[in-house]
């Protein structure tokens, strides 16, 4: 029996399709692939006189792990390509919308009482039959669900919180019967999550990726252990498109964003994709209950690490926010126990929020200071492989974000900013610099690495004194010209000597809200200065602000022509440009000595304007 299917298309034309020789074409509605995807145990028939030339050697839809990861499967059965060279559990899911038949709705009622059957059934006759009036149903237990997210918010806002659940009139019928039933599904484990890194043709790559990564951040975010990464690593062979885990994935890819901009390369682009990094955040699950967990907070502050790098403000003051209130949740505060986050954790949670805090002028969402039981002392947590010299490394860093803490709570007015006071934070602040600086001078005398850190190390205590010159009565302009100093110099040692170090990174998030804030407060120096009434030193002090004006013009001309910084940042560093070359050509028309008052006054108007 020859049979034509007619099928009309959108745009207005009628495709056709036919099956010849066929007495029942309505019994071959799925092909015997799919059957014996949705119950491998059934055994295909071959109707008598029918040709069954199609062998159960593939699927006709991607296979579970390649469809989550949006690669090409190869839809081998019963395991595709993928899954067996990883041994991963391959499971094949039929995706396609279809009507369930009355046998399928009724299985998961056989064994259960007469009363249980009954309420299933209606429940599942709401749901196919939307438009019937609700008669005669059994109340049921409100199932919460996710709120949708505004119109407004973006899409990395919103994947901040859990995966929104469907709505129920969307669950299959067998599904809803089982839920009520309490056989409820166990949740995807987070290790078995895998990303595709592109294939790398140098074999040393993937390697310095990892080294430049704890380079950078193995004291600052003591959190992740050296030796457990590399031996995942080494099981790995990257020339080939490789599926990692999601901390290797991470690791990597923040080592490769630091190493390009170290070597000028253009590796990252081509290894990695910032849709997979931001993909990590859909499937964690923040559910994290005790210690067990612990590796989802991992993959969070990595994340967090991440967001620095490519300047994503938003995206890790939500994940800081969210391990906050994680640690929060794990710390016991009356003293009855001793519950608390891991220690490495605890303080690259707390070294996180204290510089961004300080940085964005916000209140700090971590524990105060004063209630925090936990000892930096990090001598007890040691590897078997790692050196006693990390014990002091991570000691001083937790040391100089206890100081910007410090800072933050005095410019909020949370904590008395007299002379007394500023003394003693001028103190400890020194007090911090000559021990870093003598380790790193132990550790690193022989290495080209030594100005790096001496250089990174001067920034943070210069950025500091000038936060503290904000608090105070005095307006001094050379903490800024030797921050701005300081700046320029490690950015010329980087640019000329790429070759010979690694392991710092310059253009980062943290740096460039330090860079902005410092010329902001500079012109908020300029402002106090043109109020006050001594205009015996107004030459002098005008022509520091001038000269530190024009050492940031030449940064900023420095940071827009190099290849190396983010371009997130590009529109602010030439905002900030044509904003202080403005102020530059009003600063050469102004005398101050034979200045009228009406000209003060439009000199302030225009600079407050300007900023």
């Amino acid at each position: 029996m020859d049979v034509c299917y007619k099928k009309v298309m959108r745009n207005g034309s009628v495709a056709q399709k036919f099956r010849i020789g066929y007495s029942n074409p309505g019994q071959f509605k799925h092909t015997p692939a799919s059957i014996a995807a949705r119950d491998p145990a059934a055994e295909i028939q071959k109707p008598d006189g029918i040709p069954l030339e199609l062998l159960l050697t593939h699927h006709d839809l991607n296979c579970a792990r390649c469809y989550k990861l949006k690669k090409k499967c190869l839809r081998t059965y019963p395991r595709c390509d993928y899954c067996s060279r990883l041994d991963a559990t391959c499971e094949y899911i039929d995706r396609r919308k279809r009507r369930l038949r009355f046998e399928e709705v009724t299985q998961p009622l056989l064994g259960l009482s007469q009363d249980e059957a009954k309420k299933l059934i209606l429940i599942a006759s709401l749901v196919n039959h939307e438009d019937e009036p609700f008669k005669n149903i059994d109340a049921l237990p409100s199932v919460p669900v996710a709120a949708n997210p505004e119109p407004g918010s973006s899409k990395t806002h919103s994947r901040m919180a859990p995966k929104r659940a469907r709505s129920a009139v969307s669950v299959p019928r067998n599904v809803v019967a089982l839920s009520i039933c309490g056989r409820t599904g166990t949740g995807s484990n987070i290790h078995e999550e895998l990303l595709a890194v592109r294939p790398i043709e140098d074999a040393n790559l993937p390697l310095a990726f990892v080294h430049t990564f704890f380079a950078s951040y193995e004291y600052k975010y003591p959190f992740l252990g050296r030796a457990s990464i590399f031996h995942k690593i080494e099981n790995f062979k990257f020339e080939a498109e490789t599926l990692v885990p999601l901390d290797v994935y991470l690791v990597m890819a923040i080592g490769c964003l630091v190493f390009d901009a170290n070597f000028g390369t253009a590796h990252y682009r081509n290894v990695f994709s910032d849709s997979f990094v931001e993909l990590i955040v859909d499937m964690i699950s923040y559910d994290i209950q005790s210690e067990e967990d612990i590796h989802k907070a991992h993959l969070l502050i990595l994340l967090s690490i991440y967001s620095v790098n490519v300047g994503n403000t938003m995206l890790i003051w939500n994940i800081v926010g969210y391990l906050d209130r994680l640690v929060l949740f794990l710390s016991d505060f009356t003293g009855r126990r001793e519950a608390c986050m891991r220690k490495r954790c605890f303080w690259t949670v707390f070294n996180l929020d204290k510089e961004l805090s300080l940085l964005l002028d916000k209140p700090s969402q971590f524990i105060p200071t004063q209630i925090i039981r936990v000892s930096s002392d990090f001598s007890d947590t040691l590897a078997e492989n790692e050196l006693e010299k990390s014990v002091s490394f991570m000691e001083h860093t937790v040391m100089l974000h206890k100081l910007q803490d410090r800072v933050l709570l005095c410019r909020l007015g949370l904590a008395p900013t007299e002379k007394e006071h500023l003394t003693l934070f001028s103190a400890d602040l020194e007090s911090w610099r000559v021990g870093v600086l003598l380790l790193i001078h132990t550790e690193y005398a022989e290495l080209s690495l030594l100005q790096n850190y001496i250089g990174l190390v001067n920034l943070d205590y210069y950025y500091l004194l000038i936060e503290l010159d904000q608090l105070s009565l005095t307006e001094l302009f050379q903490f800024t010209l030797q921050f701005l100093s300081n700046l320029f110099s490690l950015l010329l040692l980087e640019s000329s000597a790429k070759k010979e170090c690694g392991g710092t990174l310059i253009y980062s998030l943290f740096w460039f809200l330090k860079f902005f804030k410092v010329i902001d407060y500079g012109v908020a120096s300029l402002l106090r200065i043109l109020n006050g009434a001594n205009r015996s030193e107004w030459q002098m002090r005008l022509s520091d602000f001038h000269g530190n004006v024009q050492l940031e013009m030449n940064l900023l001309k420095f940071l827009l022509n190099s290849k190396l910084r983010p371009p997130t940042f590009v529109p602010r560093l030439e905002l900030y440009l044509g904003r202080l070359k403005t102020l530059s050509q009003k600063l050469v028309l102004f005398n101050p000595l034979a200045g009228q008052e009406k000209d003060i006054e439009a000199l302030r108007s225009d600079i407050s304007a300007l900023f």
